[in-house]
């Protein structure tokens, strides 16, 4: 099974300190008790969606992905801090996806910001400036995991014909021996 493995598992609430950037706004902009609501919704659906991600193998995340992305885009019109959430999609997606793919909806999610962007009306002016490449940037560890992963899993793989190849050594050693001890 292609997915994270446990010490990576117990980091993921570690991981969720990046969403500081969802969190700052929260401080700095006057929101009516609706818009904190819906924030608040956002942060729990995103959650949902994150841990679902890491529950997952690499062949079952693309709901979890697309639930994360549908909630950053649907919570950045109030809060840009969304941006981190994209982090999180884009993580996922260099994780899970062969090359093309990767590249596909890392140019999506790059175009559906500046869509946003243009379209919206968006409290912070770096949202497409720092977005981007933070996107990019994230985007590229989750490939690097991914890379590591299959590394592990051609070091185990490895390992258990390495001691397959042993134990058939043995039953021929012990084979040959029993042999010869019942020849005499």
């Amino acid at each position: 099974m292609a997915s994270f493995d446990k010490v990576e598992s117990k980091l993921s609430w570690v991981y969720l300190i990046n969403l500081i950037f969802y969190f700052i706004p929260l401080f700095t902009v006057k929101f009516s008790p609706w818009q904190y609501l819906g924030m608040l919704l956002a942060l729990l659906l995103f959650l949902s969606c994150y841990f679902w991600a890491y529950r997952c193998n690499r062949r079952q995340m693309d709901w979890p992905i697309a639930g994360i992305v549908v909630v950053a885009a649907l919570i950045t019109p109030l809060n840009p801090g969304s941006i981190s959430m994209f982090a999180y999609a884009v993580f996922f997606i260099g994780f899970a996806y062969a090359l093309t793919r990767f590249l596909l909806l890392i140019s999506v999610l790059v175009g559906l910001l500046v869509v946003l962007e243009f379209t919206l009306t968006i409290h912070w002016n770096l949202f497409l400036g720092m977005g981007v490449p933070i996107i990019v940037l994230v985007s590229f560890l989750g490939r690097v995991e991914q890379t590591k992963l299959r590394h592990r899993l051609a070091e185990r793989q490895s390992e258990d014909e390495i001691k397959q190849l042993a134990t058939m050594v043995e039953r021929e050693r012990f084979g040959r021996d029993l042999h010869d001890i019942l020849g005499h």
